[in-house]
C-alpha cells in the first residue's frame, strides 16, 4: 500500500477519530516486505573477537569490504515506503512470517530500524509477524514535544500521534524500541515514550543505544592504516549512558537488551569484523552487518521467551607465537636383508 498523503498537513491536535480512522485504512491493506541484504553468520561473537585480536595483532586491512569503503557512509537501513523518513505517515509492511499468529513491532527512529534486517530472520525464524513503525531523524524528545520552544505541531510529534493508533491496532505480543541517546533531553522523552507505549503490548523491550564510535572508513582511508589503528575503544561517557539507559528500563519495570556486544568486546569496536563494515557512521549499524549478527540478536530478544537474555561477549583469542624447533627428527635406517 502506498504511504498515505492526505493528511500531512493535518494540524497535530486533530481528533482522536480522526487518527484512528487514519490507522485502519493503512492497515486495511498491509505489505509484505523483505529486506535483502548480506548473509547470516553462525558464530558472529567469534567473529567479532577474532577481528578484536587481528586488530591487536594490527593486521592489515582487507583488500575488499562490505560495504564499500566508498559507500559506507551512505549505506543505512532503508525501508522505502514502509518509514515515514521525511513524511507524516507510511505503509505499514510485514517484515516475518505473512503466516505468523504472533506480532512484533519495532518503534522509534533510525536506532530502531537499522535491526530491522536482523529481526526479519528471527521472525521468519521464529513465525512471527514483524510491522517497523518508525520515522528517522527524530529523538523520542521531539515525539513528545519535551523540548522548550518546541512548535507542537512539528513532524515527529504529528506522527508520534498516528503511531500510537497504529500500533494499538496491531495489537504486539512484543513492542521493541532501540535508545537513541544523542538529544539534550532524551532521557525524559526516552522515558516518557516507553511509559505511553508500554500498555499497548504484552511485552516491551528497550534496546541500548550504539556505542557511537568514528565511522569507521573514514579511518580506512588514512595512511598506513591498519585493523590496529582503526580499533576504536568506547568512551566512558558512551559507557554511562548506557547504564543510564538500563535505569530507565528498571524504573519503567520494561525488559532491557545490551546490543554493545554485536559491535565491541570488552570495550574495543573493529571497524571491520569479517569483511564487513559493522556501522555506516560509528552509530547506525550497516544493513549487512544488521543482518550478519541476527542469530546473537534473536538469542539476545529471545522472542518465543518471556524475557530478554544477555548477550555474552565470546573472549578474543589468544594470539600464541609460533616457535620453530631447531630439532632436526631423527630416523631409523631400514636395512635390507
Amino acid at each position: 500500500m502506498l504511504t498515505d498523503r492526505t493528511n500531512a498537513h493535518r494540524p497535530r491536535h486533530s481528533t482522536r477519530a480522526a487518527l484512528l480512522a487514519l490507522a485502519i485504512l493503512t492497515l486495511a491493506s498491509v505489505a509484505t516486505a523483505t529486506y535483502a541484504s548480506a548473509g547470516v553468520a553462525s558464530k558472529p561473537l567469534a567473529q567479532l573477537a577474532q577481528a578484536v585480536a587481528d586488530g591487536e595483532r594490527n593486521d592489515p586491512l582487507p583488500a575488499t569490504t562490505t560495504p564499500t569503503v566508498e559507500y559506507a557512509l551512505r549505506d543505512h537501513v532503508n525501508l522505502g515506503r514502509c518509514s515515514a523518513f521525511q513524511q507524516l505517515r507510511s505503509a505499514i509492511c510485514n517484515y516475518g512470517d505473512p503466516s505468523g499468529t504472533k506480532t512484533v513491532v519495532v518503534f522509534g527512529n533510525s536506532h530502531s530500524a537499522m535491526w530491522v534486517p536482523a529481526l526479519a530472520v528471527a521472525a521468519k525464524a521464529d513465525h512471527w509477524k514483524l510491522y517497523p513503525v518508525v520515522k528517522e531523524s527524530c529523538g523520542y524528545d521531539t515525539y513528545t514535544d519535551v523540548v522548550p520552544g518546541l512548535d507542537p505541531g512539528n513532524a515527529c510529534s504529528s506522527w508520534y500521534d498516528w503511531a500510537k493508533t497504529v500500533i494499538a491496532r496491531l495489537h504486539p505480543n512484543v513492542l521493541m524500541m532501540g535508545s537513541y541517546t544523542f538529544t539534550t533531553y532524551w532521557a525524559l522523552g526516552e522515558r516518557l515514550v516507553i511509559s505511553q507505549l508500554k500498555p499497548l503490548t504484552k511485552r516491551f523491550i528497550l534496546l541500548s543505544d550504539s556505542p557511537w564510535i568514528p565511522a569507521p572508513s573514514g579511518c580506512f582511508l588514512h595512511l598506513n592504516a591498519t585493523q590496529g589503528t582503526c580499533l576504536r575503544h568506547e568512551s566512558p561517557m558512551r559507557i554511562a549512558v548506557q547504564v543510564q539507559t538500563h535505569e530507565i528500563a528498571n524504573y519503567l519495570h520494561v525488559q532491557y537488551l545490551d546490543i554493545t556486544p554485536l559491535l565491541c568486546d570488552d570495550g574495543r569496536c573493529p571497524s571491520v569484523i569479517d569483511g564487513i563494515i559493522p556501522t555506516a557512521d560509528g552509530s547506525h549499524v550497516t544493513p549487512q552487518y544488521s543482518t550478519f549478527v541476527a542469530l546473537a540478536l534473536d538469542n539476545g530478544v529471545n522472542l518465543t521467551g518471556s524475557r530478554t537474555i544477555p548477550i555474552v561477549s565470546v573472549p578474543v583469542p589468544v594470539q600464541v607465537p609460533v616457535s620453530v624447533s631447531a630439532t632436526v627428527p631423527t630416523t631409523v635406517p631400514t636395512t635390507v636383508p
